[in-house]
């Protein structure tokens, strides 16, 4: 009988044990990937993995990944015939840049790829936040708060003054002080928070043309209060910002006094 070479081949192969048939057929496949593509010292990095199986019984076994040539804890894994199944693991990492890789250990059986190539990833920390920039974040914040609540209310509150001025010169029959009807310090306030050169001046003009109203006798009594009480408010109004920072200014001396 004239035996071929092919013939020998075939039953050279059908004599091998199926361990070494898949040998070629099993094993982790594409190497290792990551759940982000930035990482941060704190948070957990996710590593994954893939192994395949294309032989024809379950493949068993476990994957190791390291970093850095450090082996985290082992993973165990279990694939069907023609199956593939992900593993992965978790582990935080110092900033730097680190060499991830895995392998796979005690498979049940040969596998082509026992090792994945390494990825090298980049691990930032993250930027300190201190007290002193926190507060002056909060600092910032309340100032720009500040400022636009006072651009809002101050050309409100300087119309109410003119026109509770205005009131008060009609009161007077048009004959108001001199001081009460220039409204110097108009463009004093506008829109910002006046000085407190400019309140005080304000406060002494105010006092002097209350003294000049209290002295008019051809003006019946009723209306010379009035007239005042209507300057006091006019002067109030105008210079809300102080007024509230006295209230303020008030309200904590009194709760530190009670402590």
């Amino acid at each position: 009988m004239k035996v071929s070479i092919g013939m020998l081949l075939g039953i050279f192969f059908l004599a091998l044990p199926p361990v070494a048939l898949g040998a070629e057929n099993a094993g982790l496949v594409n190497g290792v990937w990551f759940d982000a593509q930035s990482f941060s010292t704190t948070q957990p990095v996710q590593i994954y993995a893939a192994v395949h199986n294309e032989t024809g019984s379950t493949l068993t076994g476990q994957v190791i990944f390291s970093v850095d040539a450090h082996d985290l804890a082992p993973v165990s894994f279990s694939v069907p015939a023609y199956n593939l199944v992900r593993v992965s693991t978790s582990d935080t990492f110092a900033a730097g840049q680190h060499s991830v890789t895995a392998r796979i250990v005690n498979a049940s059986a040969d596998v082509e790829t026992a090792s994945a190539p390494a990825r090298t990833i980049t691990v930032v920390a993250p930027t300190p936040t201190t007290l002193a920039g926190q507060a002056a974040v909060v600092g910032a914040t309340v100032a720009n708060t500040g400022t636009t609540v006072i651009n809002t209310v101050s050309p409100v509150a300087e119309g109410i003054a003119n026109t509770l001025q205005n009131a008060q010169t009609s009161l007077l029959g048009g004959s108001a002080p001199k001081s009460v009807s220039a409204k110097t310090n108009t463009t004093a306030v506008g829109s910002s928070a006046p000085s407190v050169s400019v309140a005080a001046n304000s406060l002494q003009n105010l006092f002097d043309v209350s003294l000049a109203i209290a002295g008019k006798t051809d003006v019946p009594l009723w209306k010379r209060i009035l007239a005042i009480v209507l300057g006091v408010l006019a002067f109030l109004v105008r210079y809300w910002m102080w007024v509230l920072a006295v209230i303020v200014a008030l309200v904590l001396w009194r709760v530190v006094r009670r402590r």
